[in-house]
């Protein structure tokens, strides 16, 4: 009976411990809610020198920026001892982020390398588990610690801390450059501390940022792929984030509140969100690459976001190069830049010296030569070039950055004809008597001139356009369909003594553009030159200029140009040609708003 009074006792106890060994258990789960890594970093003399080579600290930098959430980071330096210890830092917020940071650019190089009493300190840190990041110059000579303790001391020390890791749950990632075929004993001891696919050996810095980025991946939990920018890291230029590829769907910004962030483009996929100390950019198309996150220093930030944009251009030419060759011109090319996928404008002000502009000119003969020129931040191309011959130039425009190339596109405006001046005649000394018998001839060559004027004024009642005369010989005029983008074609006519051409066909100056005729039947008119500035049109079809007939193709309009002054519009079934001037208004050619219609009938 004694002995069953013991069995409720001791089984009360049982009870108790198991509950405390569930509540120690319980809350060492509950103080690794928040997983905490340690860098531990080799500062000696051969580092510091690959540091300034390969940027060893923006890896540091970038295991800030990519830690998983919750994560909490420290800091251990060591050459011949300790020589930096920093607390752990939760770079989720501005303050954690910017003690880790200024911790990364303050750290010391020089001296020899004592690695294990580093690893000793972080061990002593990680108490309750964690991960530990070694980055170092696993050399031969690097290898060897301070006189005392000496080599085999610090074996056995590190076979301890072996022991200890696997005991306490730490793991211990490496990453190491210049890594000896033969290592002494105590390399051997540090290499054990992790196993072969945890030891990552580097040649250079991409390698090292890659293996950190995948290191940091490898420790599990939620990395929520967010890149923070901390304002005190002035010295930064540039995050590396292009080699995390489709992997990184938002950058977070921390970014001082009386710092104005620039205006990102928006059809590229960002949505910024403004918070009370960050800004959260969302990336709606994460296949986009090269993303390239720039920092200004001085203590400003600035933001500038370039990627592979999907651009479209619309460019209008304001063009002077009407007449005769001048010595240089200035040609205005106003270029507006849309993203076909919302249609919205693109912002070339944040944009600012990062776009490279090129005007093209096509020469008349075929060659193609290239105007520097410069993209304003309000969507103008300026540039200025010299035309070396006669002809017809198109221009086009190409615009592109180091990150994407827009092919070039021609407007239909895009067209200029350069004439040769008319010849001058030759200055010859004449004689008094000579002068006479020529202003003789010219007196009696105006009087012929006007009879025959009102003799053609008499014999074309009906068409109310100044009168025509004083050319003689060919005459070229050009036809081009309407609202067409070809190219201007030439068609010359001949014409005789009095100024009177032949007879033209309708189906000829269809024809001369390359198009055909789109009706059964055809009018025939007759194109008289005039003034300076005028162009007559005789109707030898006694109606319409145009027979009704079938509709084919787009059949509604020629317009026929006489040295890009003016042009004639001739529409299907109509009974009077329209007469467009082209009038020149201070630097810029357009086309007058009214018609000067003219009856045929």
């Amino acid at each position: 009976m004694r002995s069953k009074k013991w069995i409720q006792p001791i089984c009360i106890a049982v009870i108790l411990l198991l509950t405390m060994g569930g509540i120690s258990v319980e809350a060492k789960e509950k103080s690794r809610d928040k997983e905490k890594v340690v860098l531990v970093v080799d500062l000696s003399g051969s580092m510091a020198e690959i540091n300034r080579e390969y940027g060893v600290a923006d890896a540091l930098k970038l295991a800030g920026y990519l830690a998983p959430a919750g994560t909490e980071i420290a800091l251990i330096g060591v050459h011949s001892q300790v020589a930096v210890e920093s607390g752990f830092f939760d770079p989720s917020t501005v303050e954690g982020m910017d003690g880790y940071l200024n911790t990364v650019n303050t750290l010391p190089y020089g001296g020899n390398t004592c690695l294990g009493a580093g690893l000793e300190r972080a061990v002593e840190l990680l108490d309750a588990g964690g991960r530990i990041i070694l980055v170092a110059d696993i050399s031969e000579g690097g290898l060897v610690p301070a006189v005392e303790p000496g080599l085999s001391e610090w074996a056995d020390r590190i076979d301890a801390l072996n022991t200890k890791c696997k005991e306490n749950d730490i793991k211990i990632k490496q990453l190491v450059f210049h890594q000896p075929k033969t290592q002494n004993r105590l390399g051997q001891a540090i290499q054990s501390l992790s196993a072969p696919d945890e030891i990552n050996e580097v040649s250079d810095g991409n390698e090292l940022t890659a293996c950190m980025y995948q290191v940091l991946r490898s420790f599990g939990g939620s990395i929520e792929d967010t890149i923070t920018v901390a304002s005190a890291d002035t010295d930064m230029q540039s995050v590396p984030i292009e080699l995390l590829g489709d992997q990184i769907p938002r950058v977070r910004l921390f970014i001082p509140q009386n710092v104005s962030v620039q205006a990102f483009y928006a059809g590229a996929g960002l949505e910024i969100q403004k918070e009370d100390t960050y800004t959260v950019l969302d990336l709606r198309r994460p296949s986009r690459k090269g993303l390239s996150l720039q920092i200004g220093s001085e203590g400003k930030t600035e933001i500038q976001l370039l990627m592979d944009l999907d651009l479209e251009m619309e460019v209008d030419v304001d063009s002077r190069l009407a007449g005769e060759l001048p010595e240089t011109q200035t040609t205005t090319v106003t270029v507006r830049l849309f993203d076909n996928a919302t249609g919205t404008p693109f912002p070339a002000a944040g944009y600012s010296g990062q776009l490279k502009t090129t005007l093209l000119l096509s020469k008349p003969n075929g060659e193609t030569s290239e105007v520097s020129c410069m993209l304003t931040d309000d969507g103008t191309l300026t540039g200025l070039f010299e035309p070396d011959t006669f002809g017809i130039y198109q221009i086009s425009v190409q615009i592109s950055t180091p990150q994407f190339t827009l092919p070039a596109i021609t407007a239909e405006t895009q067209v200029l004809d350069v004439r040769p001046p008319l010849p001058a005649e030759p200055k010859q000394r004449l004689s008094v008597f000579m002068a006479a018998i020529i202003g003789a001839v010219f007196i009696i060559g105006a009087a012929i001139i006007a009879v025959w004027q009102k003799r053609r004024r008499n014999h074309n009642p009906n068409i109310s356009l100044p009168e025509a005369g004083g050319f003689f010989g060919k005459v070229q005029i050009s036809t081009v369909k309407s609202g067409s983008s070809d190219e201007i074609r030439p068609f010359t006519v001949e014409l005789d003594r009095f100024g009177n051409c032949r007879e033209i066909t309708l189906r000829e100056l269809y024809e001369s553009c390359g198009i055909g005729c789109p009706f059964q039947q055809a009018g025939q008119i007759r194109i008289l030159p005039g003034a300076d500035e005028t162009l007559r049109v005789q109707n030898l079809s006694e109606g319409k200029i145009f027979f009704m007939g079938q509709e084919r193709g787009f059949g509604q309009e020629l317009r026929i140009y006489y040295n890009q002054k003016f042009y004639i519009v001739l529409k299907e079934g109509c009974e009077e040609v329209e007469i467009y001037f082209r009038q020149m208004a201070g630097s810029r050619a357009k086309d007058s708003a009214k018609a000067l219609a003219v009856s045929v009938r």
